[in-house]
């Protein structure tokens, strides 16, 4: 933190020990001062899922459920990840994520006969994954399915393992679109840093009850 910056000044010190109080009443100072006050890990303004909390181990009472996975190939990798219940909890656990990737290739990561539920745009592949052994499903969507799925998600509390390196820089990173006139925040996602949330929103959109009323946040 700053306390261990021996350089600096003790006008620095104030200005940086004010936003101590500015947190008290601010979500901005709050984020700020975790960063430069505690030397904690910050979240980016606009972030779509606000709140994960990263996990050493599994817990030993929790039981693994299915796999949710998003094709990818040569641009944008193929990402596959464990779901588990844990009590009223989802865990999460990251075994693929990586480009170049042929079906056959995918289908060896799928290790048990649990579902796995795959993106429905890709329905060539998730034939050739079932004829691989994979008990593969196609995700049924509407209209305006990413909404939907992220308002699923949202529903949710999740613990993700520290290995689940590339979808904990997702959750950190995902945010809401913007007007680039305006600068104000649309109702829709950025399309980047989604591969991973995909694979788990393709597994809540099948599962989830969908007559569920949802909060939309």
């Amino acid at each position: 933190t700053y306390k261990d910056n021996e350089a600096l000044s003790e006008n620095i010190i104030k200005d940086i020990e004010k936003a101590k109080e500015k947190a008290k009443d601010s979500s901005y100072w709050a984020n700020w001062w975790n960063v430069y006050g505690l030397g904690q890990m910050g979240t980016i303004e606009g972030i779509v899922f606000e709140s994960f909390n990263p996990v050493n181990e599994f817990p030993n009472d929790c039981k693994w459920i299915a796999y949710g996975m998003d094709f990818g190939y040569t641009n944008d990798p193929t990402s596959i990840i464990e779901v588990y219940k844990y009590n009223d909890l989802r865990l999460l656990n990251e075994i693929c994520y990586n480009k170049g990737l042929s079906n056959g290739q995918i289908s060896k990561y799928i290790t048990t006969k649990l579902p796995c539920y795959c993106d429905s745009a890709e329905p060539k592949s998730i034939d050739e994954l079932i004829k691989y052994g994979v008990n593969a499903y196609s995700v049924t969507k509407g209209a305006d399915s990413i909404n939907f799925g992220i308002q699923i998600m949202q529903t949710q509390n999740y613990l993700v393992t520290k290995n689940s390196t590339n979808l904990i820089n997702e959750l950190q990173k995902y945010t809401w679109a913007k007007d680039k006139k305006t600068g104000l925040k649309l109702n829709k996602p950025i399309e980047n840093f989604n591969h991973a949330i995909d694979a788990v929103r393709y597994h809540e959109m099948e599962t989830m009850n969908k007559n569920k009323k949802i909060e939309v946040r």
